[in-house]
């Protein structure tokens, strides 16, 4: 009923505006009120035909996730998003599946039983499917948990939307609104690529050992495409490595901290500025640091005491959250934590 009406009043509205073309502009009250999309898992266990996506990799792109259930009815509409997948293969958007309630072997079947070969993630507990359904505010007779299939989109900024489960085109075309490429891929030769896609979505050890052969082999033009992805990745370090000492010199050694050993594990190979390792030593040594390391390794047993039959420990477990929140703001562990205060807990008997 909600789909019908939402589609209802746009078919309106492009009717009174005449050719206008496309259905919800930038002042869709959808996207002005929605708020963002709730971290991906980082188990690669959870993820097939891929490793495991966050969201600052897919920053600038529009992402498409498709929900479904491993049966016929939950996976009736699929051919529909692997042709949509196909026609839009080099438009910045990317398609991600969320299996409901299976486990990774038999979703691994239905994936192949279906051809549908772009990543998804597992969600066996429908854990994911939780928080997204918290992050689009829904009620229980609206959620994605109570359908079979069901579509969502992530915009560019990060924000997740409702999208139109059995029009992917229609979906695709609301997700890529201001979408971009950091490089175009008309302008890189088909070999390379998977260089390319590495490169643009952020996994730089997956692309090193390519970055070396393509370097050193092939025509010309694929050496000269190659060096040009490579400088792409240079001034991604340069960018990080200038946040980096932004943070620390604004006393923010919390913050200065991830991002430093971020960027000396995600571009491990690569020629990195010299400060970096020094810095993150030093950091080390910082007592905010050293209490956000305490905290991130508390963090699952905090959430297990959450669901705990002690409400003592359930008591405890939330203060230590919302502490976690405060003490540190706009950071991967607040977010973590915040995410665990936000679903929903089964009261124990």
């Amino acid at each position: 009923m909600r789909q019908f009406i939402r589609r209802l009043l746009v078919l309106l509205a492009v009717f009174q505006l005449s050719q206008q073309a496309h259905f919800i502009s930038a002042a869709d009250p959808d996207i002005e009120s929605a708020k963002p999309a709730p971290a991906l898992p980082t188990d690669k266990n959870l993820w097939l035909n891929s490793s495991p996506f966050t969201w600052e990799q897919l920053r600038g792109k529009g992402v498409c996730l498709y929900f479904f259930m491993c049966n016929t009815e939950g996976t009736e509409i699929v051919p529909k998003y692997v042709e949509s997948a196909k026609l839009h293969a080099l438009d910045p958007i990317i398609y991600i599946g969320v299996s409901m309630g299976s486990d990774r072997q038999y979703t691994e079947q239905t994936l192949k039983a279906t051809k549908y070969s772009f990543p998804t993630l597992c969600d066996p507990t429908f854990t994911y499917t939780r928080l997204c359904d918290t992050s689009m505010g829904n009620k229980q007779s609206e959620a994605v948990l109570g359908n079979v299939c069901d579509s969502l989109y992530v915009t560019p900024q990060g924000k997740m939307v409702q999208g139109w489960w059995d029009e992917p085109e229609t979906t695709v075309a609301e997700a890529l609104e201001g979408a971009t490429w950091v490089t175009n891929p008309k302008e890189i030769p088909e070999p390379l690529w998977p260089l390319w896609r590495s490169v643009e979505f952020h996994k730089y050890s997956e692309a090193l050992p390519v970055f070396k052969k393509s370097l050193s082999s092939g025509s010309d033009t694929q050496k000269e495409a190659a060096r040009k992805l490579q400088q792409v990745v240079l001034v991604e370090i340069d960018r990080l490595a200038t946040e980096t000492r932004s943070a620390e010199e604004a006393d923010q050694k919390w913050a200065a901290y991830n991002k430093v050993s971020s960027i000396l594990d995600e571009f491990r190979g690569y020629e990195l500025p010299n400060d970096l390792e020094p810095l993150q030593k030093k950091l080390l040594r910082n007592s905010q640091v050293k209490a956000g390391i305490l905290a991130q390794k508390q963090l699952p047993t905090i959430g297990q005491n959450l669901a705990s039959p002690n409400a003592g420990l359930r008591k405890k477990a939330q203060q230590q959250l919302e502490k976690f929140t405060k003490d540190f703001p706009d950071s991967e562990l607040a977010k973590k934590a915040q995410e665990l205060l936000d679903t929903p807990q089964t009261t124990p008997k």
